[in-house]
C-alpha cells in the first residue's frame, strides 16, 4: 500500500470527524435494525412502521455509504445530525 503524499493526507481532526460520522451512522442503522426486528415480530406487525424504519435504515446506510472523508463540511453535518438524532431516540 502507498502512503498518501502530504498533499493529499487528510488532516487528523478530519479523518477522526469522518470515522466519527460513519460510526454514529452505523448506530443509526443498527438501531433501525433493531425496530425493524422489534415491529416484525409482533403477532401483526404495522406494514407502515415497518416500511418507515426500512426507508431510514436504508437512507443511513446510503449515506454513510456515500460519505467522501475529504467533504468535511458534509462530514460535520453528517455527524452533527446523527448525534442529534442518536440523543433523541428512545432505547429500542
Amino acid at each position: 500500500m502507498t502512503e498518501p503524499s502530504s498533499t493529499n493526507r487528510l488532516p487528523q481532526d478530519d479523518a477522526v470527524a469522518y470515522e466519527v460520522a460513519r460510526e454514529a451512522l452505523g448506530q443509526l442503522v443498527g438501531y433501525a435494525a433493531s425496530r425493524i426486528d422489534q415491529e416484525a415480530a409482533k403477532p401483526t406487525p404495522d406494514e407502515v412502521v415497518l416500511a418507515t424504519w426500512r426507508q431510514r435504515r436504508d437512507e443511513w446506510s446510503a449515506t454513510r455509504a456515500a460519505l467522501d472523508p475529504y467533504d468535511t463540511a458534509t462530514v460535520r453535518t453528517v455527524l452533527r445530525d446523527a448525534n442529534q438524532l442518536l440523543r433523541s431516540l428512545p432505547s429500542a
